[in-house]
């Protein structure tokens, strides 16, 4: 999450700086400083910014790196139902960036039949992902 989609969200969510930084758990200055790029947003806050601004998918931090073939199953399957995948909507959802569930799913080394069949409705719902 850069710091613009930070301050547009809180923006579009009507919240002060207070009392967003408020619900975010962070201090006033702190947030500031995340909104003016002078501090990274973490990938914690970032999750919880999202969750606050109702922000989209699409806007959760890319994790640093994924190992090839180290993804677990089940974990892709909750991803892909916090996404809004139906095909998972009885999972327990787990927050994650579109793109970078997509990358975990190809480098799988055997990728599921049940995850790859979701690969397409993914691309479809997000269809300008940042790959960068």
């Amino acid at each position: 999450m850069r710091n613009e989609e930070l301050k547009t969200g809180r923006l579009n969510a009507g919240l002060t700086q207070v009392q967003a930084a408020r619900r975010l758990g962070v201090s006033q200055p702190y947030l500031s400083q995340l909104e003016k790029g002078e501090r990274p947003v973490t990938a914690v806050l970032a999750r919880s910014a999202a969750t606050l601004y109702r922000l989209p998918a699409t806007a959760l931090p890319m994790p640093e790196t994924t190992p090839v073939g180290a993804e677990n199953p089940d974990r892709l399957a909750r991803q892909l139902a916090g996404l809004g995948y139906p095909g998972f909507a009885h999972l327990r959802a787990l927050k994650a960036n579109p793109a970078a569930v997509v990358f975990a799913a190809l480098v799988q080394q055997d990728l599921e039949a049940r995850l790859a069949e979701a690969l397409p409705w993914v691309l479809l719902t997000y269809p300008d992902l940042d790959w960068s």
